[in-house]
């Protein structure tokens, strides 16, 4: 049945869906386009798959869709997505748990050690994983409220350019993600961009991180200086990111100025600290480099 809707053609059908498992459910994110990024849930049986992807906020279901709820429902409206590779279900009716609570980590793919993630992105779709690798970048904006970070795992040790890490950025600046950090990912629905995989997390239950390179702060009062934390994962307001940095403010306010391997970041001269902690992550931390409060 989820086979079938699948591969009905997107628009108005009339598909029954019984007896299949909600895996996860897909939060609401402030900010984030319902038409790129909806709410939802996912629904599948099998380890392997086929699973669907119901982009329908689940509230207004009743009861609201959780995981381990074993549901039916008829699909009356899908959606071509991912360049017509994918559906999402868009509109049922008749929806009805038969029972609650229901185990479903039986149905957890690990893909740690899968060579095919992207190859075989098809095969994936919305399934539940769970995934293990490395962060190599400092992450980039992947649509409104979101940020995506290149990754490499035991099965891709070379990483791929259609491999990102997909989190929500208030997440990901809350938890500090960036280059060198250790993650584990999942159980959650195996999400992608049109030929990019995106194992993502949504929660902060969804991703565990470990190995993270410490903080930049190699200052003489680590405790009162003027870093970063890793938390924050070196990100300052707008407004703040967009001012220059100068490298010849050594005057009078020497004394609170950012030196970095002989270089100097004035403060007096509107120094974004954003852009500073940039020029520190792309030469990397010297003996000489510091923060002078």
């Amino acid at each position: 049945q989820i086979r079938a809707v699948q591969m009905a053609a997107a628009g108005t059908v009339n598909l029954q869906v019984d007896n299949v498992l909600v895996t996860y459910v897909v939060p609401a994110i402030t900010g984030a386009p319902a038409g790129n990024a909806p709410a939802g849930f996912s629904v599948q049986n099998d380890m392997t798959g086929p699973a669907l992807f119901v982009a329908i906020t689940p509230s207004p279901l009743m009861p609201a869709p959780a995981v381990g709820d074993r549901v039916s429902f008829r699909v009356t409206m899908t959606r071509a997505v991912n360049n017509g590779a994918s559906r999402w279900v868009s509109a049922v009716t008749g929806y009805t748990r038969l029972s609650g609570s229901n185990p479903v980590s039986g149905l957890t793919q690990d893909l740690s050690s899968a060579a095919d993630i992207v190859s075989a992105i098809n095969s994936y779709d919305y399934e539940l994983i769970q995934l293990t690798g490395t962060v190599t970048d400092n992450g980039m904006n992947s649509g409104a409220a979101f940020r995506s970070f290149a990754i490499t795992t035991a099965g891709m040790p070379m990483g791929d350019a259609n491999l990102r890490l997909r989190l929500p950025e208030a997440l990901s600046g809350t938890l500090g993600v960036r280059q060198g950090c250790r993650f584990t990912i999942g159980p959650t629905t195996f999400w992608r961009f049109r030929d990019v995989a995106q194992p993502s997390a949504w929660t902060a239950s969804d991703i565990m991180l470990s190995m993270c390179p410490p903080a930049m702060d190699g200052g003489v009062d680590a405790a009162a200086d003027a870093r970063v934390d890793a938390a924050a994962d070196a990100r300052m307001d707008a407004a703040a990111d967009a001012r220059p940095y100068s490298g010849a403010d050594a005057g009078a306010d020497a004394a609170t100025d950012v030196r970095v391997g002989g270089d100097v970041f004035g403060d007096g001269t509107g120094c974004s600290p954003r852009l500073v902690i940039n020029e520190l992550q792309t030469r990397g931390m010297g003996a000489t480099d510091e923060f002078i409060e």
